[in-house]
Order: structure tokens, then sequence, then C-alpha cells
């Protein structure tokens, strides 16, 4: 399972915190590590939006879980228009939830 959200980011890191966020004596919990070559394409832009990307990973994961599971509900039995979508949906899920590394 991973580190539950929300995680925070800078240039350098993505953490959480174990306790409350709030608290600011709470220890943050380090996630990754992100590293910036020089000798890449990525500009400071590019690379603020992938920290802000791997940052919002639970979130993006919370709520797409939430639609796969309220769409079936809502679908029922009958998935067929749905199917393609949930089924996308439902592989992103797996990929992020798998416990093998």
């Amino acid at each position: 399972m991973h580190t539950p959200g929300p995680w925070e980011h800078d240039m350098l890191r993505v953490w959480a915190y174990a306790g409350d966020s709030e608290d600011p004596d709470s220890d943050p919990l380090y996630i990754a590590s992100l590293k910036f070559r020089d000798d890449t394409n990525v500009d400071g832009d590019q690379a603020w939006a992938n920290a802000n990307l791997i940052a919002a990973a639970p979130d993006l994961l919370k709520a797409l879980q939430d639609i796969v599971t309220h769409v079936t509900f809502v679908a029922g039995t009958d998935l067929a228009m749905m199917s393609s979508t949930i089924a996308i949906a439902q592989k992103a899920i797996d990929k992020a939830t798998k416990e093998d590394h």
C-alpha cells in the first residue's frame, strides 16, 4: 500500500507527514527524490509540472477509484457502453496499487 496523501513537494523531494500535516513538529516521510540533470531537455516549468503530478498521485488514485465505484454502481450489470472506459481506469488503478516490485 502506498503512503497516504496528501503529498507535498518542492523541486527536490516529494513527502507526506506521518501525523497531522498542520502540526509544525510532525516529521515528513520522504517518498521520492527528484533529480534533474543539466543534460536533459526538462526546463523549470516542466520539472515543476512533473513534481506536481507525482505529488497529486494519491488524490488522482482516490478520484479514479471513486469514479469506477460510482459508475459501476449506477450502471449496474449493464456496463457495455462504459466497459472500455472502466477497463482503462481499472488498469490504471491496478498499476498504481500493485503489490509486486
